[in-house]
């Protein structure tokens, strides 16, 4: 991902970790070890991936090397199968993985379900030889 794209995305990505409003919570802060952990991404229904700079940019915010995720940005626009699961080749610090989880898993969530039913509705119109023009798939913020 381009220094470009991370930057960009960092401001939004901040607002909403700041959202969670962890830096005040001393307990939580101080008590995640660092452990290196494997993360892996398991597919529960049929979709299409989307979204995968925001749940780069997500722990790339959190301090997380940027380049363990690269691999997942190629997958989008991929479909997958329920059941599929998704290996991260690189690890990450357990800190870093339980404080961007929600966040990032919401994140590609959202898109997810934005291009699986696009894609479900472009497949359909294609079979009645109805061409879309624009899905209007902009969310806000």
């Amino acid at each position: 991902m381009s220094d470009f794209t991370l930057t960009s995305l960092y401001p939004q990505i901040k607002t909403w970790l700041d959202e969670d409003d962890l830096i005040r919570n001393f307990h939580y802060t101080r008590t995640l070890n660092g452990s290196d952990v494997k993360l892996y991404l398991k597919i529960k229904s049929p979709l299409v991936l989307a979204g995968a700079d925001y749940f780069v940019a997500t722990f790339a915010a959190l301090g997380a090397d940027p380049s363990h995720f690269e691999f997942i940005r190629n997958w989008d626009g991929k479909e997958f199968q329920a059941g599929e699961v998704i290996e991260f080749p690189e690890v990450i610090p357990f800190n870093i993985a339980v404080t961007g989880e929600r966040l990032a898993l919401n994140l590609l969530q959202h898109a997810s379900s934005v291009a699986t039913w696009t894609k479900k509705h472009v497949t359909l119109a294609n079979k009645k030889k109805i061409k879309l023009l624009d899905t209007r798939k902009t969310t806000p913020g």
